[in-house]
């Protein structure tokens, strides 16, 4: 006991572990074994640090989502092409099952997602740092924004199938990519954002975009190009990322209606 005393106030790395010996000797392994949990719960607790940003945590995911170049609604349709727990909230309401995220983005550069939970305290990751309580969008304040519902029970193992989630994907599009694509592939009829939309071909070859009875949008082509134009008063419900009563938030807490009026 002597010499373990001696040796751990000669190293002081190596202090940790001397006491550990010595409490052994002394049969003390309840004090032994809450240490090990300890230092197990906090070696855990960085490791889950290094290993997701503010898009791992907020979704509940295993890894980190990085931003790319491309405009905002096209990272919004990556984020719902890679996570099939994941819809926009839009003009629809939040179910029992699901919790809100917060996301906004510039089309180069950064991106920031936060996570509103049940008792409406929202909260924030930072990169490698800890959880936090939300404080403001900083360089994103004036960034768009989308709301989306997540299922609170869903798939979080994605490191070993991506290692990283980079957004957009390769098959990610945004509106005009869209109508586009079905116009090459000859279909009448897509999805995007949550909506569904047909193709109708007027006479003079223009292309209108319809949702139910309404037109949406109009594109001209020449077979190789293409020129859409969405309705001015049409581009929030295209987008839809935005639901009908607005997210607001106050010191780290979610602001809204009464519950019943709001989303949940």
């Amino acid at each position: 006991m002597q010499v373990l005393q001696t040796e751990a106030q000669r190293n002081e790395y190596f202090a940790p572990k001397y006491s550990y010996i010595a409490q052994l000797i002394r049969g003390e392994f309840l004090k032994i074994q809450e240490a090990f949990n300890g230092k197990i719960a906090q070696d855990i607790e960085l490791l889950f640090n290094q290993a997701i940003n503010c898009g791992g945590y907020a979704l509940k995911i295993d890894t980190c989502i990085f931003p790319g170049n491309c405009d905002f609604d096209t990272k919004v349709s990556s984020i719902l092409d890679i996570f099939p727990f994941v819809r926009l909230l839009g003009d629809t309401k939040l179910a029992e099952d699901e919790y809100l995220v917060l996301y906004r983005a510039e089309d180069r550069g950064g991106h920031h997602f936060i996570r509103i939970e049940d008792d409406d305290t929202v909260v924030e990751k930072e990169g490698a740092q800890k959880p936090q309580k939300f404080s403001d969008w900083g360089r994103l304040k004036d960034a768009p924004e989308a709301v989306f519902a997540v299922k609170k029970e869903h798939d979080m193992n994605y490191f070993d199938k991506m290692k990283y989630i980079g957004i957009p994907t390769e098959t990610s599009k945004n509106f005009e990519q869209t109508i586009w694509a079905a116009v090459k592939n000859r279909n009448n009829t897509f999805e995007y954002h949550g909506h569904n939309y047909l193709l109708k071909k007027s006479d003079d070859e223009t292309i209108y975009i319809c949702s139910g009875d309404e037109i949406i949008a109009e594109m001209l082509t020449n077979g190789e190009e293409y020129d859409v134009e969405i309705r001015e008063e049409k581009k929030g419900y295209v987008s839809n990322t935005q639901p009908n009563n607005p997210i607001r938030i106050k010191d780290g807490k979610y602001q809204g209606n009464d519950k019943e009026e709001a989303l949940r």
